[in-house]
Parts: structure tokens; sequence; C-alpha cells
């Protein structure tokens, strides 16, 4: 076994865990590739939900929910790149923006695009900045929840 004094950088056979019966005999990794399938799928019905909620008119809250989603979308290009994991199911695009035919294959209608559009416009006209910019700055957009207890 290699030894960690760290005198040296780790092998990367060092740096894998040990054998389990949960990997059927093979090293230890940190996410299954099924499980990384399942990941983005979530990660696409949030995204397809997030768009509804701006579809139908409902900006409360969306750029702390995008924020969020914005996050997730790169921890999926990050685990895909470092893990060497297949998109066998494919992430959607973060930006929405200009993407009226990729909005229409999911199904919203013209008027439910006007309406995401609209958010984005409600977003620069309420923060003074183009809704890319906010996500890009990661400033802290704090959702505070109005009326009941």
């Amino acid at each position: 076994m290699w030894p960690f004094d760290g005198s040296a950088v780790p092998p990367p056979s060092a740096l894998r865990g040990p054998v389990s019966k949960r990997n059927k005999g093979k090293p230890w990794v940190m996410l299954e590739q099924d499980e990384f399938d399942k990941f983005v799928e979530n990660y696409n019905q949030d995204y397809i939900y997030l768009l509804t909620r701006a579809s139908r008119g409902e900006y409360h809250c969306l750029i702390s929910s995008f924020t969020v989603l914005k996050d997730l979308y790169e921890v999926i290009l990050k685990l895909h790149d470092t893990l060497n994991l297949e998109f066998r199911v494919v992430p959607y695009p973060f930006s929405f923006r200009a993407s009226d035919e990729l909005l229409k294959g999911f199904g919203f209608s013209p008027d439910q695009i006007a309406k995401i559009y609209g958010f984005l416009n409600f977003v620069k006209e309420t923060h003074g900045k183009e809704f890319e910019q906010i996500l890009e700055e990661g400033a802290p957009i704090k959702c505070v929840k109005v009326g009941g207890a």
C-alpha cells in the first residue's frame, strides 16, 4: 500500500476506495452511471418545473431557485468530466434566452414563452441586472416567504 506520509502525490489507485459487494468486486467509485443518469433526470425535471412556473407568471423566488439549479448543472458537468461518466441522459441547456425552438420543444405555447421571457424582463426591472449576470455573480438573492406562518 502507498504510504500516506505527505512525501509524494498518491497514485490514482491509492485514491480508489475498497472493494465491496455493492460494486461487485470493482474498486469503489463515487457515483455509478445509473445514479448519475437519475441525477441528470432530476435536474431536467427541476428545469422544466422552473420554466413552467415562469410560464405561468409565477416569478416569486425563481431567481433563488434558478441559482440553485445552475449550481446543480455545474456539478453535473464537473461529475461528467472528472468521473468519466457518460451523458446517457442529456442535461437540458441551462440558458433559455432566445430559445423559442427549445421552449416549443418542451411544449410551451407562444403565450407561455412570452411569460418566460417576461421573467427575464422582470429580473432586469427589479434588480437592474440581466438574469445571467445575477447568476454569474452568485449574488445571494434571498427568497422571503410572504404571509402565512
